[in-house]
């Protein structure tokens, strides 16, 4: 999902050539958030997954560190959400195109 949710925002400013308004809101000519996501930790869970999948010795050995670090993650996001709402800031959904 969040490869259809980042990659549908890298190919549209890839085809107006433009860099992605998400980008652009924070002050960088890429979102470091979809660096993150789409360079390493989604293919990295994938990898991991495929490998425990056959039951490999390195997907046990990867599936602790990528289980903590989707973990904090979620916490983090959930812990920005809580706050933003606590200070009155309105939920920040994707905008629905009509």
């Amino acid at each position: 999902m969040f490869y259809l949710l980042w990659g549908s925002d890298v190919v549209r400013s890839l085809l107006s050539r433009t860099a992605p308004q998400s980008a652009v809101d924070v002050g960088f000519p890429v979102n470091p958030v979809h660096v993150m996501d789409l360079a390493l930790l989604l293919p990295g869970m994938a990898l991991t997954g495929l490998l425990l999948r056959r039951r490999r010795p390195l997907g046990y050995f990867l599936a602790a560190p990528f289980l903590v670090c989707v973990i904090t993650i979620g916490l983090a996001v959930m812990g920005m959400v809580a706050v933003m709402m606590l200070r009155g800031f309105p939920p920040a959904y994707p905008a629905r195109s009509q």
